[in-house]
């Protein structure tokens, strides 16, 4: 069966159904369609309201930071939101009008704002619970951002358009039964998805055990180590480059802006830029050459390596060149991951418009320096562990990213008759 979707900007196709279904204009399965009303005043003794920061992606309300209007605004009658009653948003920014969800009870009474409509099923008709789920399925294809009418900063789905829609109806009984196996598969996929979100914790929390077992110190350091500044065992440092980024050529050199460094030290391999070929003249990277974030993101680091290709440093990054008679640049690297690096980072940040750290302030960084061989021992132990944390992080993202789609295509698996 082919998975029922809707292009941008029309109706849902009619798509063939399986025996038993059929189509139904949405107006005509519905026994009340309400507007919701505006309220700009506040009473912390009033009423709930539930407004758009209410309405999860999945159909569900979430019932934290509430707003309470007076009871006396308008005929609350009107406005009652009752058990199984569905929320439409009929207007908001284009990618959130249409998100949807059902009332399965709150504690209090509770009314609505005018950015939604309350749709009321005919009960012997249409399953609240499959009309929340079908709505759900519209907004994750992009139906509504397709057929909305547009203004600056603002778009709607007009009730003509809405009661015109046409909805796969299935009878009652099966409503029912693909509603509940829904529930129950989204509620494993998303016990699923806690699961792999703790495990990238888990993953983050395993790479700070792993640096702060080095370099959790006091000022008291083992017998041969001593306290450094990072301009001790470094050259001059230098800052980047002003002149503008030109569009990803590969036969150019890459261009590396305080935007492409990630918090663990990586170049982010999306939106590359390249540089003006005339900057490797006093700009270009070397291997070991270590950039630091000035401003914005002021902390991040980048060690640069040959095998990265061909690259110069933009403005806002400072270069330091290590003297690797006493220091390796990887060492340092793996020291600017670490918490006492980043409270350092905290405390010496100037604050303003942007944070900053200039060159001095860099300079003055203090560095837990061992001898080289315990440099090179705890930089190969390290790596190896970084390395293992790493694939476990790639392998629960990708886990995430399968796990994030699955309910959009639970959803086309069930409006297809295919679940």
């Amino acid at each position: 069966m082919t998975t029922l979707s809707a292009a941008p900007g029309r109706n849902a196709a009619k798509r063939p159904l399986p025996d038993g279904w059929r189509y139904a204009k949405l107006g005509e399965v519905l026994a009340n369609i309400q507007p919701g009303f505006a309220c700009g005043q506040r009473d912390d003794a009033g009423v709930v309201q539930v407004r758009m920061n209410n309405v999860l992606t999945d159909g569900n309300f979430k019932w934290d930071e509430l707003v309470r209007v007076p009871s006396g605004h308008t005929d609350m009658t009107r406005y009652w939101l009752e058990p199984g009653d569905v929320l439409f948003n009929n207007t908001n920014s284009v990618e959130l009008v249409g998100k949807s969800a059902k009332n399965r009870g709150f504690t209090e009474a509770v009314v609505y704002s005018n950015h939604f409509s309350r749709l009321r099923p005919v009960q012997e008709v249409l399953s609240s619970e499959f009309l929340v789920h079908w709505m759900v399925h519209q907004w994750c294809e992009g139906f509504f951002a397709g057929i909305c009418d547009r203004w600056v900063g603002q778009a709607a789905v007009s009730r003509t358009k809405l009661v015109g829609l046409e909805i796969p109806l299935p009878p009652l009984s099966e409503q029912h039964r693909i509603a509940n196996t829904l529930n129950q598969q989204m509620a494993m996929a998303e016990q699923a998805r806690n699961a792999a979100v703790v495990m990238l914790e888990t993953v983050d929390a395993l790479k700070n055990a792993f640096l702060r077992e080095i370099f959790a110190l006091g000022k008291n350091l083992a017998r041969g180590w001593r306290w450094v500044a990072l301009g001790e065992v470094c050259y001059k440092p230098e800052y980047g480059a002003s002149a503008p980024a030109q569009p990803y050529n590969p036969s150019l050199p890459r261009y590396v802006r305080i935007t492409d460094i990630t918090d663990s030290g990586d170049l982010k391999p999306d939106n590359p830029r390249s540089a003006d070929p005339n900057l490797t003249d006093g700009y270009e990277l070397s291997d070991g050459d270590l950039l630091f974030a000035r401003s914005g993101s002021v902390g991040r680091t980048y060690l640069y390596r040959e095998q990265d290709g061909l690259a110069v440093f933009a403005g806002y990054l400072i270069r330091f060149r290590a003297k690797t008679d006493v220091v390796l640049p990887e060492y340092i690297a793996l020291y600017t991951q670490s918490s006492p690096y980043w409270q350092w980072v905290s405390t010496t940040q100037r604050q303003g418009t942007q944070p900053n750290i200039n060159a001095t302030e860099y300079a003055s960084l203090p560095i837990p320096l061992p001898p080289l061989p315990e440099q090179r021992r705890i930089a190969a132990l390290l790596k190896r562990r970084m390395a293992l944390a790493e694939e476990l992080r790639a392998a629960a993202q990708v886990k995430l990213a399968a796990l994030d789609a699955l309910p959009a295509a639970l959803l086309r698996l069930a409006f297809a008759g295919e679940l």
